[in-house]
């Protein structure tokens, strides 16, 4: 023990000494467009509750009404306690949403990935991960037998060239995120598909950042390209646009889902997520089908701040999702410059090594349909004052 607490000692000092360290900051009431933090209430611009759904009257209702029904937990995994027809019924309703056969409902997104990639890749396969890839795409590479490739962001020249050089014996896969949490851009779908079509190979996509903010009914990646149905693999989360709650998800054939079911370490040895969560997803998919106009919502304030931000003169880096990164690279000004925001009334984290690499540090603002246009003139102007203060501007 006397070791270890050394060792970590000398750890945490190192990242306190890299302006790395993070306190954990107590939210206090539900996410929405203004919420109280330490004490503080603060405009939120830092939550992945991109359509405001989390705290939705009609959503809680959904998770309340499963409680009621089906209790508060799973108790187990779904081979051992079966499986509850709510769990079916979003299965269902997630395949319908993204135009495919089938779906399978896991614990999180991360083990979505984890236990979809590794599952699939064995020795004889080979996988293309983009750099910027989330952690549980990389973590389920590495976890595979695989021999994985990360290629240059976006850098469909890189899969060009070396995809070609794997026969038929071998199983191929492109994984990517449809669009990247710390970037905010948008993953080349189309040219990816193509690609894979021509070399016989996996297209797999990560939605988490996109079901419920791209495509005009917010199907995500695949209808903002018009390949709806056609993307072999989609996982995603329920945990952001569709109401914050916990679980993930993937989408594909038949086969696959089947396949999945028995071979997914992460799936079979994690219990069910709880029926809340699967409640309250429930009635967010039905909120975002009937409702465009907050998807609409959410890109007219995205827009309304990403100019706003780039006309004071922050570094703001091009797009058109949500998630606008702020480049400040200096990792003890990121934090400090979000400390400061959050003394002013704005919530935006900052983002440093490792999340990001070295040199690349950033805040990264992230727009919510909940919202008001008060609220956003607030916020900007707070960046605006900061920023000068701290001379970033």
């Amino acid at each position: 023990m006397e070791m270890l607490q050394r060792f970590l000692e000398f750890q945490l000092e190192e990242i306190r000494k890299r302006g790395l360290f993070r306190e954990i900051r107590l939210l206090e009431g539900a996410q929405g467009g203004l919420v109280r933090i330490d004490g503080r209430e603060v405009i939120m611009l830092g939550s992945n509750n991109y359509l405001g759904l989390a705290s939705n009257p009609k959503v809680k209702k959904g998770s309340i009404e499963a409680i009621k029904r089906f209790g508060v937990g799973a108790a187990s995994v779904r081979e051992v306690c079966g499986t509850t027809s709510l769990i079916r019924t979003l299965e269902e309703k997630l395949a319908d949403f993204y135009k495919m056969e089938k779906c399978l409902v896991f614990p999180s997104c991360s083990t979505a990935n984890i236990g979809m990639i590794s599952a699939l890749m064995g020795e004889d396969s080979v996988i293309f991960s983009d750099e910027e890839n989330h952690a549980s795409i990389i973590d389920g590479c590495r976890v595979s037998k695989g021999k994985t490739f990360v290629y240059p962001h976006n850098n469909t020249e890189f899969i060009t060239e070396k995809i070609g050089e794997f026969g038929d014996r071998y199983i191929k896969m492109i994984v990517t995120d449809g669009v990247f949490s710390m970037s905010g851009d948008i993953a080349p779908i189309p040219k990816l598909m193509e690609i894979a079509n021509r070399h016989s190979s996996i297209l797999a996509v990560d939605e988490a950042h996109a079901a419920g903010v791209l495509g005009g009914k917010g199907r995500g990646t695949p209808e903002y390209f018009g390949l709806e149905g056609k993307v072999h693999i989609i996982t995603g989360t329920l945990g952001k646009s569709f109401g914050g709650g916990s679980g993930g998800y993937v989408v594909g054939s038949k086969e696959l889902i089947d396949f999945l079911f028995h071979r997914s370490r992460s799936f079979i040895f994690t219990n069910a997520i709880p029926p809340s969560v699967v409640g309250s997803a429930l009635m967010a998919i039905e909120i975002i089908e009937q409702h465009p106009e907050l998807i609409l919502k959410l890109r007219k304030n995205t827009t309304k701040i990403r100019c706003a931000l780039s006309r004071i003169g922050f570094e703001v880096a091009e797009g058109e999702t949500p998630i606008i990164p702020i480049i400040t690279k200096d990792s003890f000004k990121t934090m400090a410059f979000s400390r400061r925001l959050f003394e002013n009334g704005v919530f935006a984290p900052g983002i440093g090594y490792p999340v990001v690499p070295e040199g690349q540090a950033r805040i990264r603002v992230q727009v919510n349909a909940a919202l008001n246009q008060t609220m956003i003139s607030k916020a900007i102007s707070v960046f605006e004052k900061t920023g000068r203060e701290l001379e970033l501007i």
